[in-house]
């Protein structure tokens, strides 16, 4: 009966270790708790920082039409960039603000971490102690990386949508991050700078 105990509480072990690996290459600052109508982009800048790229539209726009995601479909050759709101895409939804955080180091992404955990868990977690060793090199590599994160928010500062990466950036790796010499910073955008336009481009960009 000890025996099958042992074996048992072994066999535990290994099945949990499997996930050992994933977690860690998945782990980094949370994010995905922000996503919902409550939050306010007061919240946003005090759980990840102040915005390092940002955007205000006296005139809402929405987000298909604002500058940025304009911007970034050209530049991707006509790519659209999947944005989030909290229980669908949310690139018809109107915004006033637009707001890319930067930091050193990832956000907290599972799927990152997804082929480790399937290893692990294809092999009972013998394949987990292999890669273990890979998993926290990679974490390593990834805490010295550049990640973004773009939000939209109304008028009222409410939440509308997210973006994992950098909007103005095609190049933006969510998962990977870039180095730091590899990061592009948009000196040319003015922060919080009012994009003018007439009543009649306003009313043929909401259409």
């Amino acid at each position: 009966m000890k025996v099958i105990i042992v074996f048992s509480g072994m066999c535990l072990v290994l099945l949990l270790s499997g996930c050992v690996s994933g977690a860690i290459v998945g782990s980094g600052k949370r994010h995905d708790y922000l996503s919902k109508d409550s939050t306010t982009m007061e919240l946003v800048e005090k759980r990840l920082g102040t915005p390092t790229w940002s955007r205000y539209y006296p005139n809402q726009v929405k987000i298909r039409n604002s500058d940025e995601y304009r911007a970034y479909i050209k530049d991707s050759d006509g790519d659209t960039p999947f944005i989030w709101g909290t229980e669908e895409t949310a690139e018809e939804r109107f915004i006033s603000y637009c707001a890319v955080y930067t930091r050193t180091g990832p956000y907290e992404e599972a799927l990152r971490g997804q082929g480790y955990g399937m290893v692990g868990g294809m092999t009972l977690g013998v394949g987990d102690v292999i890669c273990l060793p890979f998993a926290i090199s990679e974490r390593i590599e990834l805490s010295n990386n550049i990640f973004s994160l773009t939000m939209w928010f109304d008028e009222n500062h409410q939440y509308v949508g997210v973006f994992e990466g950098d909007i103005n950036d095609v190049n933006s790796d969510f998962y990977s991050g870039k180095s730091p010499e590899d990061t592009v910073t948009h000196v040319e955008r003015d922060s919080l700078k009012p994009v003018k336009q007439t009543e009649e481009e306003q009313f043929w960009l909401n259409q």
